[in-house]
């Protein structure tokens, strides 16, 4: 697939310092790295929420087992006074 796109400035300099540097041999291959590093970083947003939904999960399954510890009792492990 063939785009063209508009780049700012400051982006289009950024671009052509890249290739300059050796880096890169095109301008493609700089956007191509840009994308997959949103493609990465959408992928560990991802794993990032799915594992603060199973430690909801895993609290839930607790509490519903009476594996509480009482606020007070959490805040004298906190304070270090077991």
């Amino acid at each position: 697939m063939t785009l063209k796109i508009d780049l700012p400035p400051e982006l289009d300099r950024f671009v052509a310092q890249r290739v300059a540097s050796g880096d890169y041999e095109t301008p493609s291959e700089v956007l191509l790295a840009g994308l997959r590093l949103l493609e990465e970083q959408k992928a560990e947003e991802k794993l990032g929420k799915d594992e603060v939904r199973q430690k909801i999960q895993d609290g839930i399954d607790q509490a519903r087992r009476g594996e509480l510890v009482d606020g007070e009792e959490v805040m004298r492990r906190l304070k270090g006074h077991t």
